[in-house]
């Protein structure tokens, strides 16, 4: 604390202000300590200490203006009166004299004239503009914590925001609103916000005035951030109430006008003033829920989440496409976030049929749609982690559902891709285009005389299967719908959005570790997998080597890993040995040879993958001992497609350097093992 504080002294007569310093009493007295006092040259000492009085204050401040509460002047003649009372002569001299009269009154620093005055709570009470200071006590009293620290301002403009929020009027609670909402912004002021400032910023979330709903909304945002002050948010109720904001949001009636000053009193609000106050809802909601605390009230509530899900789709009414791609980013990201750290929340979106939802707004369109399928596809993928909410979704039934969509977004995503990559000049929508589009462009990228090639430098068969493979895909889309439309010609309303690529390789990364997962909770019996998938999988097993301006490695590993588990399974595993022109095990044969590149990252998990894809299908039919293990109903085709040389050339060719070289000596001695049961049939046979 300083040694001294300035008190403000106005003259109500002159209106000149003089600021006169007083020095602590301790701090004079320390500082005079040894020294013989003096006789003041002016009288009276000059500068006043805290211990005098109210009446010395007064003389200091009087002698500053030139007045002087100690002297008397005479103003006109002396009248004279003689009279007699008791035989006694009384002569009486009667005079006019003027002087000073000196008062002190305190201007607050906070004051409003529209606050009503406080009786039962003088410490909200800001309706006075100035008191009177009568005697020393008061003095005393009101210098006692000066001078002001920052800190002690900003509690004393607490109080005051206190006092505006707890107004009737729509205006002050505004103003109170706002001011909290500065506060927050910066975190060192967040210890001073104590529980009575903050229940009526969340009381007014509930306003009917938009603007203050948005005020008090952003304001909790910047608060959340502490977890002291998410406790006491907490504790006030505040997600309860931001829950019934953003559910009472989605039916405001808005008007075209853009403006604060165009808000029109009863249901109707701008567009900008309901993006606004979603936006700073979900900004809310975001931050609140990375506190388990703060997660129950909300899941006890919607445990389906129909609101943030809702808030997530792309709804009508939303002319300003940057703000709804905001919007859906938002609610997407806070369902994820949820569901990412928190048991329960996945619990109970499983057991009130929250997958439907999730795969609705995985096949979503619209502003910000990439943004939200990834939200989605991840949160796909971190169910595949947690095995009670897997067993709820094997319960229900859904999770060949998943995998269907999985994989029907993740080849949108890749043919996308591979149309970038064949025209990298042009504008590519990311909503996607249509098979007619994809062989256009791989022949395109032919007659250019860029033919894909693995990076692997794979066989020229494999390479041969994936051009058929794409043809073959193209002719039978021609036959079905000979003059489908393009993804731009489709949307009349809104155009779609260019392609973000860096955005695509991440929602493909997230579909393929969401496909992997389902698959292999797919697999008891009675199968959902169809054949159709499988054949699908190794197609995209073999896009993700001739995307070659990306790095696809993930996605490539998870796919060859999802193959992997389906050949675990002795119904799936026919369909990898059945598809056409063995499509599928010439692809996995294929990834067997793929090699580190700084552009394919995983490339080793790959090559484990495909030998452990390899090593299941020779062990089949799994479980089998003693004789019925010389035989297997898939070793014969896989010798004839030189599975047993691509196994011994990957395991010869791993140096176990690396855990995965470990696993693909392992894999591969397994399947070379049970391949070589039926080689001396297979030599007969030729």
């Amino acid at each position: 604390m300083s040694e001294a504080f300035t008190v403000d002294i106005a003259s109500e007569e002159t209106k000149e202000v003089l600021q006169l310093p007083v020095i602590k009493a301790k701090v004079a007295k320390a500082a005079l300590q040894g020294i013989r006092p003096r006789i003041p040259i002016l009288g009276t000492s000059t500068v006043p200490t805290s211990d005098d009085s109210l009446e010395q204050l007064l003389q200091h401040a009087g002698t500053l203006f030139g007045k002087d509460a100690t002297r008397w002047e005479k103003v006109g003649d002396t009248r004279v009166d003689v009279s007699e009372q008791d035989g006694k002569r009384v002569v009486t001299h009667t005079g006019t004299y003027t002087g000073t009269e000196l008062h002190l009154w305190f201007k607050p620093p906070y004051y409003d004239s529209r606050l009503p005055p406080r009786p039962d709570e003088p410490q909200l009470d800001f309706s006075v503009q100035q008191k009177g200071i009568t005697s020393t006590e008061e003095w005393q009293q009101l210098i006692a914590d000066q001078p002001w620290t920052p800190s002690r301002r900003r509690q004393l403009l607490l109080l005051f925001l206190q006092a505006k929020l707890g107004s009737a009027e729509h205006e002050l609670q505004l103003e109170g609103a706002r001011g909290i909402w500065e506060l927050s912004i910066n975190k060192p002021h967040h210890a001073e916000i104590a529980l009575c400032h903050l229940k009526p910023l969340v009381n007014n979330l509930l306003s009917q005035h938009i603007e203050v709903s948005r005020a008090c909304a952003a304001a909790v945002w910047g608060l959340a951030v502490n977890e002291r002050s998410r406790a006491q948010l907490l504790q006030l109720g505040v997600v309860e109430n931001l829950m019934q904001v953003a559910q009472q949001s989605l039916a405001l009636v808005c008007i075209h006008n853009g403006y604060e000053s165009d808000y029109q009193a009863g249901d109707k609000c701008t567009y900008a003033q309901r993006n606004q106050l979603q936006a700073s809802v979900l900004g809310s909601l975001s931050v609140l829920v990375v506190d388990r605390a703060c997660r129950k009230p909300l899941i006890a509530m919607e445990p389906c989440y129909d609101t943030l899900f809702q808030l997530s789709s792309n709804l009508q009414g939303y002319t300003d496409r940057r703000w709804a791609a905001a919007r859906r980013e938002a609610a997407a990201k806070t369902i994820l976030s949820m569901v990412q750290r928190d048991h329960e929340a996945r619990k109970q979106l499983m057991l009130h049929g929250g997958i439907t939802k999730v795969l609705e707004m995985l096949d979503s369109k619209g502003p910000g749609h990439s943004k939200v399928q990834f939200a989605m596809a991840a949160l796909l993928g971190t169910l595949v982690l947690d095995d009670e909410a897997m067993e709820l979704i094997k319960q229900r039934g859904e999770g060949h559902l998943v995998f269907e969509a999985t994989l029907k977004l993740l080849e949108h995503v890749l043919n996308a891709l591979k149309f970038q990559m064949a025209a990298p000049g042009s504008q590519i929508p990311s909503d996607g285009m249509t098979q007619a589009d994809i062989a256009a462009a791989m022949q395109q990228l032919r007659s250019q005389g860029s033919t894909a090639v693995l990076k692997a430098d794979a066989s020229s068969a494999s390479l041969g299967l994936c051009q058929e493979a794409s043809t073959a895909s193209s002719k039978a889309t021609q036959q079905q719908s000979p003059a489908a439309p393009t993804a731009a010609a489709a949307t009349d309303e809104d155009p779609p959005e260019p392609l973000n690529v860096q955005m695509a390789v991440t929602l493909a990364e997230a579909c393929a570790q969401a496909a992997w997962g389902f698959a292999h909770y797919s697999l008891e019996e009675p199968v959902q997998i169809k054949r159709q998938h499988v054949i699908e999988l190794g197609k995209l097993c073999l896009d993700c080597c001739i995307v070659h301006f990306v790095d696809l490695g993930r996605v490539c590993h998870c796919l060859a890993s999802t193959l992997a588990s389906l050949a675990s399974n002795f119904t799936t595993a026919g369909f990898i040995i059945t598809a056409p022109g063995d499509s599928v095990v010439k692809a996995v044969i294929a990834l067997l040879e793929v090699e580190d590149d700084p552009g394919f990252s995983n490339a080793g998990h790959v090559r484990a993958a495909s030998s452990t894809c390899l090593a299941f299908l020779a062990c089949h039919p799994i479980g089998a001992k003693g004789d019925d293990c010389l035989t297997g109903p898939f070793r014969t085709r896989l010798l004839q497609v030189g599975a047993f040389g691509a196994l011994l050339k990957a395991a010869l060719a791993s140096s176990a350097d690396e855990k995965y070289d470990a696993i693909i000596q392992q894999t591969a001695a397994v399947g070379i093992m049970y391949l070589s049961t039926m080689v001396s049939c297979y030599l007969s046979a030729l």
